[in-house]
């Protein structure tokens, strides 16, 4: 009997260790996109989406969207589980407040210009989660899930944003949980653009 338990410790260890190593950051996911759509080396990511994250809050989903002059609207969504490839499809435009302006690209597909601009990100996803945690008011809670994304809220040499919705556990009330709204922050300099979390939704 004890010699079954060490067996499945000495399995489960190594095995854990595993998981977690294949669990990459979005810099790393970026160039695995990259390798994927065959862009000859060339760094042509428009745009990040991560979610799912595991207990150490890293996303183990990245849908990554690559600059692709061979497709229709000239971009490829590639998406990664674990740090593996599991497919590939045309992407689609997200829509959001900073692109109203490019309307027309939805007709007329994805444009160089929003190309991420990669000297100038700096931050990595851990580094982000890592800043999000210490804003004010969130030493009250425990985050438990994170949905991330990355993209440049206009065209040329600009640094891209980081946009973090935050999910919360309360530390006193543990039953008290929820999401508890949305950071963002300069992926080069770290910059809070916008904070709209409100950790005293669950902590009060």
């Amino acid at each position: 009997m004890k010699r079954s338990v060490w067996m499945l410790l000495i399995w489960a260890l190594p095995t854990a260790a595993i998981l977690a190593a294949s669990v990459p950051t979005a810099k790393k996911v970026a160039n695995l996109a990259d390798d994927e759509v065959k862009t000859g080396g060339q760094f042509r990511v428009i745009r990040l989406e991560g979610e799912d994250a595991d207990s150490d809050l890293a996303p183990r989903q990245w849908d990554v969207t690559v600059y692709d002059m061979r497709r229709g609207n000239h971009a490829t969504t590639v998406r990664f589980k674990d740090g593996v490839a599991v497919s590939q499809a045309g992407a689609v435009r997200v829509f959001d407040d900073a692109r109203w302006s490019q309307f027309g690209r939805n007709f007329t597909g994805y444009d160089p210009a929003e190309i991420l601009q990669f000297a100038r990100w700096k931050l990595d996803s851990s580094e982000v989660i890592d800043r999000v945690a210490v804003l004010p008011g969130m030493e009250k809670v425990k985050i438990t899930d994170v949905k991330m994304s990355l993209r440049k809220l206009s065209d040329g040499d600009v640094p891209a944003v980081w946009q973090v919705k935050v999910k919360a556990r309360s530390k006193l009330k543990p039953g008290r949980e929820g999401w508890i709204g949305v950071a963002e922050l300069s992926a080069e300099t770290g910059e809070i653009i916008q904070n709209t979390l409100h950790p005293e939704r669950v902590s009060e």
